[in-house]
């Protein structure tokens, strides 16, 4: 369902944002 998808790519954002934080990018 579209709901999940959403969901999904919610979640990769905020790995996506983690890992940049974790690497000192912001």
């Amino acid at each position: 369902p579209p709901i999940h998808s959403t969901g999904c790519r919610l979640t990769a954002l905020g790995a996506y944002y983690r890992e940049l934080a974790i690497k000192g990018h912001f």
